[in-house]
């Protein structure tokens, strides 16, 4: 009798192992029937939650495609933006940084050293004389594998790339990365701060971010403005007079809340605001507040007012100005930021609203996005993409700003982050 028990049991458990393997097979089943008609339905990218990380392993996928062996960046795959643009690849740089690959980010300034290196005797000229050509210049962009300078007659002089420069040589100092390799890095640093000097940036015209000009930039002066500081803080092999600095601060509250004289606002201005940190609260609100009430429009945020460049139509300007898709990043960014100083100042509310403004903003960077590969153009006109599409710039904009906002959240609490369930 009790072999029989035994029997019986063993065979209900079989059967028992064989319904589970049945209805796992079933449900296995199921979800290939659904994954199918989700692909067909378009529901698997309707309803799929897409997390922060894999946004921005999407956008650095991208952003690698452009980076080279020597550490620059294209500014874009195509056509003559494959070129090296000194600006360019410095923001990509510090999207590299938000990730943790500081060896790129050395790689890439290294390059920049590299480069001035090779035109050290056109920076020593440039010292002892103020150069006056267009060409006598340091120049903003470079070939690629060769790194010779572009022949054509252009706006060369942008001192906001040096600012640019020049701050970070020193906020990586801060961080503890070091970046200068030897003497004669040093050296080609303090060369930069004398070229600066010698060309009187603080009151000469330049073409600025956008190389158009010349004229008087606010952005470009606090841009130098800010690598000036960086460097005489963190960088004591270098010397920077504190009458440099003085001259700065003087030329920027002369120009400020003015970008120039033809420009009352000006996309770059969030520069200011955004790495360089070079204006009081209450300034950097007004800036802020100027750009995103007269600037910001549904692909992006144009340039300045009555901008001709990819104007949809230039006889028209007002309304048919081009909209450049990372200034919307951008303001996330400063959003993020504000929202940092919040919390660190215990204002849990304050960070929450910074926050969720910033969420808004990355929204609207990413239904600009084209392709499966999720490519953010250099600007739209006319409601279309141009061919700059991607511009590394853009696409490095957007790897700050979403790693930027995660940062934030890691420094907050749970109960602080309540409010941004809520719908935008």
């Amino acid at each position: 009798m009790m072999e029989g028990k035994t029997g019986s049991v063993e065979e209900l458990r079989g059967y028992i192992e064989e319904l589970r393997g049945q209805i796992a097979a079933q449900n296995t089943l199921l979800e290939e029937y659904r994954a199918v008609i989700e692909k067909l339905t378009g529901a698997e990218d309707k309803y799929r939650i897409i997390t922060a990380k894999e946004k921005v392993d999407d956008a650095l996928k991208l952003l690698n495609t452009m980076y080279h062996y020597n550490g620059g960046y294209s500014a874009s795959p195509h056509g003559h933006y494959q070129a090296f643009w000194l600006r360019d690849i410095m923001y990509c740089s510090i999207a590299k940084e938000y990730m943790g690959d500081f060896d790129s980010v050395k790689k890439s300034f290294w390059l920049m050293l590299d480069i001035f290196d090779k035109y050290g005797d056109k920076i020593d000229t440039c010292i002892d004389n103020k150069p006056t050509g267009k060409h006598n210049f340091l120049h903003a962009r470079y070939r690629v594998h060769t790194l010779e300078e572009f022949p054509d007659e252009w706006g060369h002089n942008q001192l906001d790339i040096f600012g640019l420069f020049l701050y970070k040589i020193g906020n990586l100092r801060m961080k503890g990365i070091q970046v200068l390799r030897n003497l004669r890095d040093v050296k080609r640093v303090q060369d930069i701060v004398w070229y600066l000097y010698s060309i009187r940036w603080y009151e000469a015209p330049d073409y600025g971010v956008w190389e158009e000009g010349p004229e008087l930039h606010s952005s470009s002066i606090g841009a130098v403005l800010a690598g000036l500081m960086s460097v005489r803080q963190y960088v004591e092999e270098v010397r920077v007079p504190a009458r440099f600095i003085e001259l700065g601060q003087e030329a920027l509250r002369k120009i400020i809340p003015r970008e120039s004289d033809s420009r009352p606002f000006d996309l770059a201005q969030l520069s200011l605001i955004w790495p360089y940190k070079v204006l009081e609260p209450e300034m950097r609100d007004r800036i802020l507040h100027n750009i995103e009430n007269s600037l910001v429009r549904d692909n992006g945020v144009i340039r300045y007012p009555r901008d001709c460049y990819y104007s949809a139509d230039c006889s028209r300007a007002d309304g048919n100005e081009a909209q450049w898709p990372m200034g919307l990043a951008w303001i996330a960014i400063i959003y993020a930021k504000m929202a940092e100083e919040a919390v660190i100042r215990g204002d849990a509310r304050g960070a929450v609203e910074c926050l969720k403004t910033a969420h808004r903003y990355i929204k609207r960077v990413e239904k600009t996005m084209v392709g499966s590969d999720k490519s953010i153009p250099e600007l739209y006109s006319g409601g279309k993409p141009n061919l700059n599409t991607p511009l590394a710039w853009a696409m490095s904009m957007y790897i700050i700003a979403v790693q930027a906002i995660e940062n934030i959240k890691v420094k907050m609490d749970r109960e602080s982050l309540e409010g941004l369930g809520a719908k935008d």
